[in-house]
């Protein structure tokens, strides 16, 4: 259940230690965020969380583009693509994230929010 006001995520990563990166950073950007670990659990997330924007790893090791396509038949959320090339940099050995990094995926999400009409403001009423 998302707390009133913050954007929720749903993130669609089939590699663990990737989500479990990704989320985090999400998280402590003030996203509310679930994780979906296959293409069945994101079209069930997508049906019963309504999220407000879907991030979708599509590296070589993840998703891959059918799985964009799938979402955009779905729904009208936004969705952001994220490349290994965009989570590599994340996943740091030593936990230290360059800040532009996290920046630079957190505008990414509200851009794609705007490109479907919410404006960077989470839709209806939080779950």
């Amino acid at each position: 259940m998302a707390a009133a006001g913050r954007i929720r995520v749903l993130l669609v990563e089939p590699r663990r230690i990737y989500a479990a990166t990704v989320a985090r950073h999400l998280r402590a950007g003030g996203f509310a965020v679930e994780v979906a670990y296959s293409p069945g659990a994101a079209l069930t997330g997508l049906r019963e969380r309504d999220p407000d924007v879907v991030v979708v790893g599509v590296g070589t090791q993840g998703l891959g583009t059918a799985m964009l396509d799938r979402i955009r038949q779905e729904t009208q959320v936004g969705v952001v693509a994220l490349s290994d090339g965009d989570i590599t940099p994340l996943l740091v050995s030593t936990g230290v994230v360059c800040v532009g990094d996290i920046e630079a995926l957190n505008v990414r999400i509200r851009l794609a929010l705007r490109r479907c009409g919410v404006g960077g403001e989470p839709r209806g009423g939080g779950h």
